[in-house]
């Protein structure tokens, strides 16, 4: 994994990866190459729905985005109903979570930004 790209980030996003690289006593690269590594799994499945559509008819088409928006709808829900479910320990601020540029996807971010789990302290006191 060498390749190297420069990306432009929002302040917030510049803020949120240089608090988890400190909260991980590791590099704002490290943190944001990460996030990017756990979504190119949903990013292949992305393109492959994309060349699939592209080889359907128009209608064909129309009644597979009908279908996907059902889905999302149905997963949405589902989500929401989880969050509601969090403990008042894992302190969920959803007013927090980061946005989507699109406004899909329910207002959140598409993958969530985690950096595999819970931030730890290396230097041996509580994050």
């Amino acid at each position: 994994m060498g390749n190297r790209i420069t990306v432009p980030v929002s302040d917030e996003g510049y803020e949120i990866a240089r608090r988890l690289a400190e909260l991980n006593d590791t590099s704002m690269g490290k943190v944001l190459a990460e996030v990017v590594q756990m979504a190119i799994p949903s990013l292949g499945t992305i393109l492959g729905a994309f060349d699939a559509a592209k080889a359907m008819e128009q209608d064909e088409r129309d009644e597979f985005v009908r279908s996907l928006a059902q889905h999302e709808r149905s997963l949405l829900a589902a989500v929401g109903h989880a969050t509601g479910e969090l403990p008042p320990s894992a302190n969920y601020d959803a007013a927090r979570t980061p946005r989507s540029p699109s406004g899909r996807g329910g207002g959140r971010a598409d993958p969530p930004i985690l950096t595999g789990g819970f931030p730890t302290s290396k230097k041996g006191g509580k994050p």
